[in-house]
């Protein structure tokens, strides 16, 4: 993970995917929709909260609109 950067999610973020299932133990694969119209597909959430995104993507909790868990 050397080339990820990890993100803290706000807590109407956190509070959303407790309540979602999980794609595995302890993650979530979630699309990101961003505030400029971009969507960031299959993008991994460790805990419900972290957020594990490329270096070379620089985003914080005010660029997402929302999350959608992937249904890949």
């Amino acid at each position: 993970m050397c080339n990820k950067q990890k993100v803290k999610l706000e807590d109407k973020y956190i509070q959303q995917l407790k309540y979602s299932s999980e794609n595995g133990m302890g993650f979530h694969i979630v699309d990101l929709h961003l505030k400029n119209g971009t969507i960031l597909k299959n993008k991994i959430v460790l805990n419900c909260s972290i957020l594990i995104i490329e270096n070379t993507i620089k985003i914080e909790n005010a660029d997402i609109e929302k999350i959608v868990i992937s249904n890949n």
